[in-house]
């Protein structure tokens, strides 16, 4: 049953990019959003008094996101 649904036993094998593509599309949001929420901050204790005073990480911390905006 899972070859059907994801593939169609081989004979669809698109469906499956099409299916990566929705599941990292809904990561990203879920990233996004946690992000916007505040749920999602630096563990560092010096950058994660930096984000929280001002909103932003500071410029030697790795962003995790690339497409993300500041």
């Amino acid at each position: 049953m899972p070859l059907k649904v994801t593939v169609g036993y081989g004979y669809r094998p698109l469906w499956a990019f099409w299916e990566v593509l929705v599941f990292s599309a809904l990561g990203w949001i879920v990233y996004r959003r946690s992000y916007l929420a505040g749920s999602m901050v630096p563990t560092d204790k010096d950058a994660n008094q930096s984000f929280k005073s001002d909103g932003q990480s500071p410029t030697t911390t790795v962003r995790l996101c690339r497409w993300s905006t500041r």
